[in-house]
């Protein structure tokens, strides 16, 4: 959030009106009861809450997440995690990342 108002040149001028709180932890509530204008989470977090429209921040300013995955060459069931892992990649499983706020994973 910080480098967010950074970016847009308005950290001195907010400074004292935001709430820093995370969406898991409170931070949408404050929202929805109207204690908070506005909410600035990852989409993944507020993907499921009622109420809320959600959309990206403007591409120059937006803060991308990337979450990897990996099969480790000592696992004790490298099959299964390296299936798991193609599993989560896997083009036809695209539509649940999007509803669960994600991006999906390109490759």
């Amino acid at each position: 959030m910080g480098k967010v108002m950074e970016q847009l040149k308005i950290a001195g001028a907010m400074a004292k009106k935001v709430i820093l709180k995370p969406a898991l932890d409170g931070g949408v509530q404050l929202v929805a009861a109207g204690q908070a204008e506005i909410g600035i989470y990852p989409a993944s977090e507020v993907a499921g809450a009622k109420g809320f429209i959600v959309g990206p921040l403007p591409a120059e300013i937006n803060l991308e997440i990337v979450y990897g995955a990996a099969a480790t060459t000592d696992s004790a069931a490298p099959n299964a995690a390296s299936a798991f892992v193609k599993f989560m990649a896997a083009p036809e499983n695209r539509a649940v990342w999007k509803e669960g706020g994600f991006e999906p994973p390109t490759n």
